[in-house]
């Protein structure tokens, strides 16, 4: 058979855009090399993410806070605990479950917050996902019945340096022994000065906080591969003075270090509706 020429009068009558493509080579429907590439991150200019990680995440982790200062955990369930504090005796709180795409984006569609003393439901819009932490924005409803506009709060929480914190350190138990002296913070009763110690795995409250102790509190290890530890607070229905009374609450809390050597608590936990209280400590 005689081949085909691609003659002179040939590529004349080709479109300038075809004609560049040919020159090119363009691929086909089933794709190749360059294909390869830019899915399995050989193309440079693509930015390659993956899922979030179970682990805790900061805005800082330094001696002194600068405000507002934000926490955040993700348990291996993923469930997304948030504190944005927005000084040393004023912070929000927000839990809800996170659904991710694996390719940079994450939401959280019913969000619970507990915001000066009033629980809210919202819902949260993360991008920029990755194993590093996320940029996020939290969006609440407005509250017609309770005088309480809608609201929102841009943030960003990266990965602490591996020096203050390692989430896939075996969580050990005993490392959180000791009292963790620092500031307790419940929007239903402003904050106050804490002792939280912990033997074992048991919490306590050496001396009661905002007129409220602790008749049955533990840190039991999350998951075996994850520098986490979940958390029980109960507190006992007398005195009435404490504005926990009769209440359990659940959460998390993580150890991290910090540049002067000295270690730092971060514990949330809310109850059912997403009412809760914070406290960040240190030993």
């Amino acid at each position: 058979m005689t081949p085909f020429l691609l003659t002179p009068r040939f590529f004349k009558a080709l479109p300038a855009a075809a004609l560049a493509c040919l020159l090119a080579a363009c691929g086909g429907g089933g794709g190749g090399a360059g294909a390869g590439a830019g899915a399995g991150g050989g193309n440079t200019g693509q930015a390659s993410y993956t899922r979030l990680q179970p682990g805790f995440f900061a805005a800082s982790v330094s001696q002194t806070p600068s405000y507002p200062d934000v926490v955040a955990f993700l348990d291996s369930d993923q469930k997304w605990w948030v504190v944005r504090r927005e000084n040393g005796t004023d912070a929000a709180v927000y839990v809800g479950a996170l659904t991710q795409d694996g390719q940079g984006g994450a939401s959280a569609p019913a969000l619970k917050a507990f915001v000066s003393g009033n629980v809210r439901i919202g819902s949260a819009a993360l991008t920029s996902v990755s194993e590093q932490g996320f940029v996020a924005r939290l969006s609440l409803s407005a509250d017609a019945a309770a005088q309480l506009p809608s609201l929102t709060a841009d943030f960003s929480a990266p990965r602490p340096a591996s020096t203050a914190y390692s989430a896939v350190v075996a969580p050990d138990l005993t490392s959180l022994n000791g009292s963790w002296v620092g500031t307790w913070i419940d929007g239903l009763r402003s904050s106050a000065l804490a002792t939280v110690r912990i033997t074992n795995g048991v919490i306590t409250l050496p001396t009661a906080v905002l007129d409220c102790s602790v008749s049955a509190g533990s840190a039991a290890v999350l998951d075996s591969n994850v520098n986490l530890y979940r958390v029980t607070l109960v507190f006992p229905s007398f005195p009435n003075l404490c504005a926990r009374h009769d209440q359990s609450l659940a959460g998390v809390l993580a150890v991290y270090a910090l540049p002067n050597g000295r270690r730092r608590l971060e514990l949330i936990a809310v109850n059912s509706s997403g009412s809760g209280i914070v406290f960040r400590g240190e030993q």
